[in-house]
C-alpha cells in the first residue's frame, strides 16, 4: 500500500494506519516559517475502484465523494501568525498502477506571458514527493501543470539524464475551467517511479503552486517549507 507523508524539521503529517484499502493521512499543524496555519485535520487518500476519466474537471464519483476533512487546503505563503484564506484544495487517490491527483484552484485566470506558459511567470499547480525511506533513494520527483493544460516534469538528484524525459512522458495530465478558477487532473504511474516503488509505503510529499497577480508572484501550498515547495524534506 502507499501513503503520503510530509517529515521533516517542522513534523505536521504522517501516516496513519491503512484501514479499508484506504490510505489515512492525519495530519498535525505546527507554526511553520512564514505563518501558514495551525489547528489539526485529516486527509484520507483511498483507493479508487474506477479510474478517474482525467479530463481536468474533477467531476468523476471518486472526487465528487470526498468530504472536507478529505481535501487538503492550499494557503498563499504569506508573512504573519495568522492563516490566511485558502486559495483551492487538492484530492488523492491511487489504484494498483497509479497515483491520482485532482486540483481546484478558486482564482479567476489571470493574463500571464505570452506563448507557451512557463513556471515562475504563468498560473499554475505543483506536485513534489520522493520516498520517505532513504535506502530507495533520494530523487525526488517535480511536476508543474499549468491551466491551459500543459505539463511538465523533473527528476531532481537523479544521475540519469533521461530520467526527467521518462518521467514527463508518462504522466497523463487535463486542465478546465471553472466559473470561479480552474482544476486539473494528474495521473502518475507507479512504474514511472522504477523499481524502487515496489513495496514503498510513504512518500514525502508536498503540494502548492503560483499565482500571477499584476506582475507579483503569489506563491501557495499545502506545507510551508519556508524555501522551494518541492524541498520535500523540509515540508514538515
Amino acid at each position: 500500500t502507499w501513503a503520503l507523508a510530509v517529515e521533516g524539521r517542522h513534523p505536521l503529517f504522517f501516516a496513519d494506519a491503512v484501514l479499508s484499502g484506504e490510505r489515512t493521512i492525519r495530519s498535525a499543524w505546527s507554526q511553520a516559517p512564514g505563518g501558514i496555519s495551525k489547528g489539526a485535520g485529516r486527509l484520507v487518500s483511498p483507493r479508487a475502484s474506477t479510474a478517474p476519466e482525467l479530463d481536468g474537471r474533477t467531476g468523476d464519483s471518486i472526487w465528487q465523494g470526498f468530504p472536507g476533512d478529505r481535501a487538503a487546503a492550499l494557503f498563499p505563503l504569506v508573512p504573519g501568525p495568522q492563516r490566511p484564506a485558502p486559495v483551492g484544495r487538492f484530492m488523492s487517490c491511487h489504484d494498483e498502477k497509479n497515483l491520482y491527483l485532482a486540483f481546484r484552484i478558486d482564482a479567476p485566470p489571470a493574463g500571464g506571458a505570452p506563448g507557451k506558459p512557463q513556471w515562475g511567470t504563468d498560473d499554475g499547480v505543483e506536485a513534489a514527493f520522493q520516498f520517505a525511506d532513504p535506502a530507495r533513494g533520494r530523487k525526488t520527483f517535480l511536476v508543474h501543470g499549468f491551466r491551459g493544460g500543459r505539463c511538465e516534469a523533473e527528476v531532481k538528484r537523479s544521475t540519469a539524464p533521461e530520467d526527467s524525459a521518462d518521467f514527463e512522458k508518462s504522466l497523463r495530465f487535463a486542465a478546465a475551467s471553472l466559473p470561479t478558477g480552474w482544476s486539473c487532473e494528474l495521473a502518475i504511474p507507479l512504474a514511472s517511479l522504477g523499481t524502487a516503488a515496489q513495496g514503498a509505503g510513504e512518500l514525502l510529499f508536498n503540494a502548492g503552486g503560483l499565482l500571477m497577480r499584476s506582475g507579483e508572484r503569489q506563491w501557495f501550498a499545502w506545507v510551508n517549507t519556508g524555501g522551494a515547495n518541492y524541498d520535500v524534506s523540509r515540508a514538515g
